[in-house]
């Protein structure tokens, strides 16, 4: 399992020309650094509080200026298996793609990367940005100038949103192994049973209806195999003749002797 997956995903990309944006989301989302944090519990310590001031939760926070920059930052991230679990994207960013065209992209690489557009005005409609992108249902605008609040709850939802996700997309595939695994070992099981030497059947509880047989057990009864399914012994009148009596016991005799020799061999 991807470690990702064992502990929270706050990894975000914010991809916007402006550098004052950049600054102004810094400040919003980066944790106060471990001087100021230690200067508050001293604080704390020595006023007496009861409860410390709560610190902020930290995000990392990439920056890219271009599109073209953010996309290979996305590809980067998931080379290392460090993936984003949020974008912000601002829509006009000349002189290369826009925001939408930056999105399309971005998806096309990381489709379940959270993305808010970030804007005051755009060049689309909200109808024509959904229909630029691949993925419309997903996503959300957060409109310029943008409250300090609104960008913390966006990033707390959104990398939560990331984390469920991913962690229910790593139990679907665990899920499909154990799937695949057991659909292996009945097919060795399945093998087993019908080229086996020994006269062998499987049968229902209670009513003692074959739901399978090998075909070594057809040939000793001497029924199409296809005849037996869905019946009970009683049915076929299978104790009722002596060869297949013989011929059954037999080998099930046969076989517990060769057990027997085993286990005395194994005891000397």
């Amino acid at each position: 399992m991807n470690s990702t997956g064992l502990k929270p995903n706050r990894r975000i990309l914010l991809v916007d020309d402006n550098t004052s944006i950049h600054d102004d989301f810094r400040k919003i989302l980066s944790p106060e650094n471990s001087r100021k944090a230690a200067v508050k519990k001293l604080g704390a310590a020595l006023f007496d509080r009861t409860e410390p001031a709560r610190e902020q939760t930290s995000f990392e926070l990439d920056s890219a200026h271009q599109g073209q920059e953010g996309l290979e930052m996305v590809k980067t991230a998931l080379a290392e298996q460090r993936p984003y679990a949020l974008a912000f994207v601002d829509v006009r960013m000349p002189p290369g793609w826009d925001g939408v065209e930056t999105i399309a992209r971005i998806w096309e690489v990381q489709p379940d990367l959270q993305i808010v557009v970030c804007t005051a005005y755009s060049d689309y409609s909200w109808e024509e940005m959904r229909s630029k992108v691949n993925q419309p249902d997903s996503l959300l605008v957060l409109k310029k100038p943008f409250d300090n609040i609104e960008v913390q709850q966006l990033a707390h939802t959104l990398t939560k949103k990331w984390q469920l996700n991913h962690q229910s997309a790593l139990q679907l595939t665990e899920l499909a192994r154990a799937n695949e695994s057991l659909l292996m070992s009945e097919e060795r099981f399945s093998k087993a049973f019908h080229e086996s030497p020994l006269p062998s059947g499987i049968q229902s509880f209670p009513d003692q209806r074959f739901v399978d047989v090998n075909r070594r057990l057809a040939e000793v009864a001497g029924y199409p195999r296809e005849e037996m399914i869905g019946r009970t012994a009683a049915d076929l009148f299978l104790w009722e003749k002596p060869e297949v009596l013989d011929k059954w016991f037999g080998a099930v005799e046969g076989r517990a002797e060769l057990v027997c020799d085993r286990e005395h061999s194994a005891n000397f």
